[in-house]
C-alpha cells in the first residue's frame, strides 16, 4: 500500500502537470510520438484503481489524472488519440480498455467535421474492436464503456463506417439483457438507426 506522503507527492506532480497542460491550451502538437506516450501513460495510470484515492480529503488522484488526460488529449490531433486507443486496446486488460473507451467517447464530441472525416479508416478498425469487446465482455462496466464509445462514433459516423456499424446492431442488442448496460445499449442503438 502506498503511503500518504507518496500520494501527496503524486498529487502535487499531477497538479503541476495539469497547470502545464492548461497553459498549453490552443497549442497543437503535430507528428510527435511523445504526446502519444504521455496519453498512454496517463490512461494506464487511470486503470490502476487502488492508487487513485487520497485519504486526506484532497482532490482524488483519479480526478487529477482524468483532468490531465483530457487536457493532454486536446493538445494533440484527434487522430493521435484514436491511434493511441487502437494501440492500447490490443491488451486484454479490462480496466485499461474501459479508460480507453471513456477517453475516446469524451474526445469524439469535440472533433471537428474535417478532422473526423480523416479518421474514418481507423474508426472502422475501432468499430471492429468494440464489436469484439461487446461480444466477449462479461463485466457490465466493459459493456457500458464500449457502448458509450460506440454511441459517440455513431453520432459522427461517415458513410464509409456504416457497414461496420450495421454489423454491431445484433451485438449491441444482446447487451439489453444486461440490466446495467441496457440503457446504454438502447442509447447506442438509437444513434445507430
Amino acid at each position: 500500500m502506498e503511503s500518504e506522503e507518496n500520494r501527496n507527492q503524486t498529487s502535487k506532480v499531477l497538479d503541476y502537470i495539469n497547470q502545464v497542460l492548461d497553459r498549453s491550451r490552443g497549442v497543437k502538437v503535430e507528428k510527435d510520438e511523445h504526446p502519444q506516450r504521455i496519453l498512454g501513460a496517463l490512461v494506464r495510470l487511470l486503470a490502476i484503481p487502488e492508487n487513485l484515492q487520497n485519504r486526506n480529503g484532497s482532490q482524488p488522484l483519479r480526478q487529477q489524472l482524468s483532468s490531465a488526460l483530457m487536457s493532454a488529449s486536446r493538445i494533440v490531433p484527434p487522430s493521435t488519440v484514436l491511434y493511441t486507443c487502437l494501440q492500447l486496446l490490443r491488451c486484454n486488460d479490462a480496466a485499461l480498455q474501459i479508460e480507453l473507451y471513456t477517453l475516446l467517447a469524451a474526445r469524439l464530441g469535440d472533433v471537428t467535421q474535417e478532422a473526423r472525416g480523416k479518421m474514418s479508416d481507423d474508426m472502422v478498425l475501432m468499430i471492429k474492436i468494440i464489436k469484439e469487446t461487446l461480444a466477449t465482455a462479461s463485466a457490465s462496466k466493459s459493456k457500458v464503456a464500449s457502448l458509450t464509445a460506440l454511441r459517440a462514433i455513431a453520432k459522427s459516423a461517415r458513410s464509409t463506417e456504416l457497414s461496420a456499424l450495421t454489423e454491431l446492431v445484433p451485438v449491441a442488442t444482446s447487451c439489453i439483457q444486461d440490466s446495467i448496460a441496457a440503457p446504454f445499449a438502447v442509447d447506442a442503438l438509437n444513434d445507430l438507426w
